[in-house]
């Protein structure tokens, strides 16, 4: 099984973007590990690198961060996501 666990940001040349490494998804990762340990899990922060992994490999769960800043390109990924595999489990959570 294969999860994408996601914290997205915007790239632009003439906005700041956050460098960051995503803490929370990978507190998520670190426990699903656990719990699961034959589970797959990739954490992405870019959204070029998400839609690579997609079209390179669909997962079982996608789960995406969901803030005020990020909420329309998660959803955005997780309608075409479901488009391709309508079996796909999605997760939205955030603060």
């Amino acid at each position: 099984m294969i999860a994408y666990i996601s914290d997205l940001t915007h790239v632009s040349d003439t906005v700041a973007t956050s460098r960051i490494f995503p803490l929370a998804p990978a507190y998520i990762a670190s426990y699903a590990k656990k719990k699961f340990p034959h589970l797959t899990v990739e954490i992405f922060k870019y959204a070029n690198d998400l839609n690579q992994a997609l079209v390179r490999e669909m997962p079982d769960f996608l789960c995406m961060s969901n803030y005020s800043w990020n909420f329309n390109l998660s959803y955005a990924f997780a309608q075409r996501a479901k488009q391709i595999n309508p079996k796909l489990i999605v997760i939205f959570g955030g603060p």
